[in-house]
C-alpha cells in the first residue's frame, strides 16, 4: 500500500494545501487520532484564514484539499447532513462523500456537456437517442475533465479509529492499516517525511504529534501550503452524544515543536557541511600525495 501511495502522489497534481491524519495509542484503553493543517484556501482568491476540519458528527471528521472552497463545502455539507439524519458509521460516511462527489461530477459534465444539445443523462440512458448523437455525446462525455479538483480525508472511531481519503472521481480507499495519510499539494513531502523510519499505530500520541508536526513542517517547501498558521488537533473516542472530545493543541506547545524541529534542520545542515568538507579535504590531501594517479593506474591493470 506504501509504495502504492507515493506512485500515485507523484502522478497527479493535488489541490494546494496539506492535510495530515495518524492514528496513534492503538491497543491501549484510548486510541487517538491526530490531525493537522495549514489553513490556505483558494477559490477565486487564496487567502490563508480558517480551519480545512470539519465535524460530520456521530464520531466522524473530515479535512478538505480542494481548489474551489464552495463547491468542496457543498459537498461535506451534503454529507453532514445525512451522516446526522441516518447516524451512519465512517464507512457509510465515506461512500456519501463519494456519492456527492460522483453527483457532482455528472451535473457539472450534464450542464457542460449535454445541455448544449438539450439533453440529459436520463435521455442518453432511455437508448431513444440516434446512434449517431448517442455516440458522439457519449465521446463527449468521456472526454470532458472537470477543473475541479478536491480529496477528502474522513477520520473518526466506532470501535477503533479509522482513516479514509476519498477524491472527486468517487473513488475511496481505507488507510487503517497504514496508520496515516494526507492530501494536498503538500502530500509527497509529508509522506516521506513520515516515512524516514516506520510508523507504528501503537506509538505514543507525544510521537504521533511530533511526527504529524514536523510532516507538516516539511511540506511547507511545497507550492500552496499555508505557512502562517498551523490547525493541530487530538481526537479521543469518549463519545458525547454524537460528538468526540477534542484537544486543539495549544500555540505554546507548536511554538516549542517549532524549534525543536528548526534546530534539528540547522544541526542536520551543519553535519552534512562538516561531512562535506571533510570529504573535500581527503581528496585534496591524496591530490598532494600524488596518490590519485597510482590508483588509476591499478585500476586500470586490473
Amino acid at each position: 500500500m506504501t509504495n502504492d501511495y507515493f506512485i500515485r502522489e507523484l502522478d497527479q497534481i493535488d489541490p494546494l494545501t496539506i492535510c495530515i491524519a495518524a492514528i496513534c495509542d492503538l491497543g491501549t484503553d484510548e486510541p487517538k487520532i491526530v490531525l493537522c493543517a495549514d489553513k490556505l484556501f483558494e477559490s477565486d482568491i487564496k487567502y490563508e484564514h480558517g480551519s480545512k476540519i470539519r465535524s460530520l458528527g456521530n464520531g466522524s471528521f473530515c479535512m478538505l484539499s480542494s481548489n474551489d472552497a464552495t463547491k468542496s463545502e457543498l459537498i461535506i455539507q451534503n454529507a453532514r447532513e445525512q451522516t446526522q439524519r441516518k447516524q451512519l458509521d465512517i464507512k457509510n460516511i465515506a461512500r456519501i462523500i463519494a456519492k456527492e462527489c460522483e453527483a457532482y461530477d455528472k451535473a457539472t459534465r450534464e450542464r457542460a456537456i449535454l445541455s448544449k444539445f438539450g439533453l440529459t443523462f436520463s435521455d442518453i440512458k432511455s437508448g431513444k437517442l440516434s446512434p449517431t448523437l448517442q455516440t458522439y455525446a457519449l465521446e463527449l462525455l468521456t472526454r470532458f475533465k472537470s477543473n475541479f479538483e478536491a480529496q477528502f480525508l474522513l477520520v473518526g472511531f466506532d470501535e477503533k479509529p479509522h482513516l479514509f481519503m476519498i477524491n472527486q472521481e468517487a473513488e475511496y480507499e481505507p488507510y487503517d492499516a497504514m496508520g496515516f495519510a494526507m492530501i494536498g499539494s503538500g502530500s509527497t513531502l509529508a509522506f516521506s517525511d513520515m516515512s524516514k523510519r516506520p510508523y507504528i499505530v501503537g506509538c505514543s500520541l507525544g510521537e504521533a504529534l511530533f511526527r504529524v508536526y514536523s510532516a507538516k513542517k516539511a511540506a511547507e517547501s511545497a507550492s500552496g501550503v499555508g505557512k502562517e498558521d498551523t490547525t493541530l488537533l487530538v481526537l479521543f473516542p469518549r463519545m458525547r452524544g454524537n460528538r468526540i472530545d477534542v484537544w486543539p493543541v495549544e500555540k505554546d506547545i507548536k511554538a516549542s515543536l517549532d524549534m525543536t524541529i528548526s534546530k534539528m534542520k540547522s544541526d542536520e545542515d551543519s553535519l552534512i557541511q562538516r561531512t562535506i568538507k571533510q570529504l573535500q579535504e581527503a581528496y585534496e590531501r591524496r591530490t598532494k600525495k600524488n596518490l590519485y594517479n597510482d590508483d588509476a593506474e591499478k585500476i586500470r591493470k586490473n
